[in-house]
């Protein structure tokens, strides 16, 4: 019976580790997933502003300001899609 105990007591211990650690690792996957998005529209931005330098230089207002709203447009659907990312998460009160 006390060797029992004590194998319980180990086993929960163990779990308890096994499921910080599945914690742990589930939110450095998000954030992996947060760089490489925020990486993209920073590659997005940097074209897009060199782009637009080159069209202000060469005095193309009607192109520039199409590449301006649609820098916008992709501005709104990442913030669209960061706030889904947010909704989907429980709250979590802090500790």
């Amino acid at each position: 019976m006390h060797d029992t105990n004590h194998l319980l007591i180990v086993l929960i211990f163990v779990c308890l580790v096994m499921a910080a650690l599945a914690e742990v690792l589930a939110k450095y996957h998000l954030f992996g997933i947060l760089v490489r998005q925020y990486d993209w529209m920073l590659n997005l931005f940097a074209t897009a502003a060199k782009k637009l330098e080159s069209l202000i230089a060469t005095k193309n207002i009607p192109r520039s300001q199409a590449l301006l709203h649609e820098l916008g447009l992709e501005a709104l659907n990442e913030k669209a899609d960061w706030l889904v990312q947010r909704r989907r998460k429980p709250v979590v009160l802090p500790k």
